[in-house]
């Protein structure tokens, strides 16, 4: 659980604090580096070309945010097993919470234009 508070190493925002936003000089670096990883892993140039700097610091924002819920909830989830706060039994908990996971991950989905 305690890996879960800390930033993922995103290559160039394994800084403490970085801050991604168009035209700033790290979320330029963060464009040129994933449109570079894109051309590596075989992606045609002309869905590479597309995207910019600012779709990838809104990209890089959503996914922040989604960790910072992912966090919220896993906290919940362990208070509730600490603390019996829900009064369920434990297979009906854990279902519970199984659901809001998931739900979580429709969220992040849609965003991403992944489903409807």
């Amino acid at each position: 659980f305690g890996f879960l508070e800390h930033r993922l190493p995103l290559g160039f925002l394994h800084q403490q604090g970085a801050v991604v936003a168009p035209g700033s000089p790290v979320g330029h670096a963060a464009g040129n580096d994933l449109r570079a990883r894109a051309r590596r892993w075989g992606a045609p140039a002309e869905d590479v070309d597309i995207v910019g700097d600012e779709h990838v610091a809104v990209a890089l924002v959503m996914l922040d945010q989604h960790r910072q819920e992912l966090l919220r909830l896993h906290t919940r989830m362990y208070t509730d097993v600490l603390l019996d706060l829900s009064g369920l039994p434990p297979l009906e908990r854990e279902l519970a919470h199984w659901q809001v996971l998931q739900e979580q991950m429709s969220v992040l989905k849609r965003g991403m234009g992944w489903e409807e």
